[in-house]
């Protein structure tokens, strides 16, 4: 028999078929290409730990579903000492929804309108005429249920100042 002689290389993968063959180092890692080889990532699942084993190579991961924080998250802000809890009742009190601001608004613009009439020598007559376009934009609105029109009449409304 002949003397082993080490070879060293510049390229580390074998692209040539010789009777050669790897007896040590890392081994040549496949990933099972089966489409149920991971965890499904677009399902929710309970608290817990689950085990899911690959149909195809028999891989098995393991992990934890964590108990859900939000409601201890909730209950942190609201410490002992602190303004009780509010009700559903008094949320929905305090908040408004966009046709509620819109006619507010157009309330404080008409009479927006009536101070720059009521300037002499008609020097507000411009000022009122545009104020009465967004006006009547506003009250279209309304009407239509467009949210998006309703958003920019909102702020066509709010950017009139006296």
């Amino acid at each position: 028999m002949g003397a082993v002689r080490t070879l060293q290389t510049a390229h580390p993968i074998n692209t040539t078929t010789m009777p050669t063959r790897k007896i040590s180092g890392p081994a040549n890692i496949k990933k099972c290409q089966h489409p149920e080889h991971d965890v499904p990532m677009n399902q929710l699942f309970d608290p817990g730990t689950y085990e899911h084993e690959c149909p195809s190579c028999g891989n098995i991961i393991r992990f934890t579903v964590p108990e859900p924080s939000l409601k201890s998250n909730f209950e942190k802000r609201w410490k002992i000492g602190d303004q009780p809890k509010p009700t559903m009742h008094q949320v929905k009190a305090e908040t408004n929804n966009i046709i509620d601001e819109i006619l507010n608004e157009i309330d404080r613009v008409q009479e927006l309108v009536l101070e720059y009439e009521s300037l002499p020598s008609e020097a507000g007559m411009l000022g009122a005429a545009l104020m009465k376009q967004s006006i009547a934009h506003g009250k279209k609105v309304i009407s239509s249920g467009d949210a998006i029109e309703a958003l920019r009449a909102y702020a066509d409304l709010q950017s009139h100042t006296g």
